[in-house]
Parts: C-alpha cells; sequence; structure tokens
C-alpha cells in the first residue's frame, strides 16, 4: 500500500465520523506520537546525558587525584634535590665516625664516651649503603647531651639519630648514660 493510498483512507474515514469521533481520534493521534517522541527522542538524550554526567563526574575525581599526586611528586623532587644538594655539599673525605668525635669535642662529652662502634648497612631496597655509629656515653650531663644531640641533627651533613636509649644514673654525679645510633647515606 503507499502512502498517498493511507493518506486518502485516513481522510475518508475521518470524514465519516462525527466531530466528536473526530476530536477523540486526533487526541489519540497526539497522544501517541507524543509517546513516540518522548520514548524514541527524549529518554535516550537524558538516558545519555545522564551517563555523561557521570562520566565526567569520575573523570574530574581522576584529575584531581592526578593534581594532587603532582604536588606530592613535586614536593618529593625537590626534597631529594635539596638533599642531594647537601649531600655532595659535605667535605671530601667526610667519615661519620670522625665527625661525632669532633662533635663530642665541641659538645664536652668526648671524655664521657665509653665507646663508639662504626658499622654499614643497607637502607632498605634502594640499596643506598648506610654508615652508622653506635655510641655509649656514660655520667653525662643532660645539657652536654642536648646540645650533643642538637650538634648531630642541625648538621648540614644530614646525619640523624636513629635510636636514642637514656638512663638516669644513680650516683652522685648526677649525669646520665645515653645509648645512641647515629646514621648517615655514606658518600
Amino acid at each position: 500500500m503507499r502512502l498517498n493510498e493511507l493518506i486518502y483512507r485516513v481522510k475518508a474515514y475521518l470524514n465519516n465520523l462525527n466531530p466528536r469521533e473526530r476530536y477523540v481520534f486526533l487526541l489519540g493521534a497526539v497522544a501517541v506520537i507524543l509517546f513516540l517522541i518522548i520514548r524514541l527522542v527524549i529518554v535516550p538524550l537524558t538516558g545519555k546525558q545522564e551517563r555523561l554526567d557521570r562520566v565526567l563526574t569520575a573523570k574530574e575525581q581522576t584529575l584531581s587525584e592526578m593534581m594532587a599526586l603532582q604536588k606530592e611528586y613535586d614536593a618529593i623532587r625537590q626534597k631529594t634535590s635539596s638533599a642531594s644538594a647537601r649531600f655532595q655539599s659535605r667535605e671530601a673525605g667526610f667519615t661519620l665516625f670522625s665527625f661525632l668525635d669532633t662533635l663530642a669535642g665541641k659538645a664536652g662529652v668526648k671524655g664521657n664516651i665509653v665507646y663508639m662502634k662504626p658499622s654499614t648497612a643497607n637502607a632498605g631496597e634502594g640499596g643506598q649503603a648506610l654508615s652508622v655509629v653506635e655510641m655509649k656515653l656514660d655520667a653525662v650531663s643532660l645539657k652536654n647531651l642536648v646540645n650533643y644531640l642538637y650538634m648531630i641533627e642541625a648538621s648540614p651533613n644530614m646525619i640523624f639519630v636513629k635510636r636514642l636509649s637514656i638512663t638516669r644514673q644513680e650516683s652522685k654525679t648526677g649525669g646520665v648514660d645515653a645509648l645512641m645510633q647515629v646514621e648517615t647515606f655514606k658518600g
């Protein structure tokens, strides 16, 4: 059946209806056309829009996470370059043992040193070698010990106290005994 023939038959059918029936028929036809437009055009577009909104939200979250990671990476890189510059500025022939011995003399605790044991270790998976000195101080004044610890930690040579054990001495001297482990990266 051709389109012209279909249109002719619909017109003939509508002409045979009274005005009230014609109004109901046209109202039904408009309702069907509106339903088809909504179902076939509007609903898929809004569903697609909702999916696009979800994807956009996920991408924005990923972007914010990437920006946070970038900031963290930049901070780590800055710390690394700063540490590398400090590491490179060390004196030629630097050794932790001799440095700690010199600082002990400056802090007034050299006479309180019972022993100093140098050793080496690896720093985790990176395999960077560490120079380690374990030392024991006996009957040292708390003020001199704090001064010595400050000199160690404030040194530009990237030295840090890994472990520290302080016990009060029960004798008349009123000092403390200290056992510490000091580390730095080997050059």
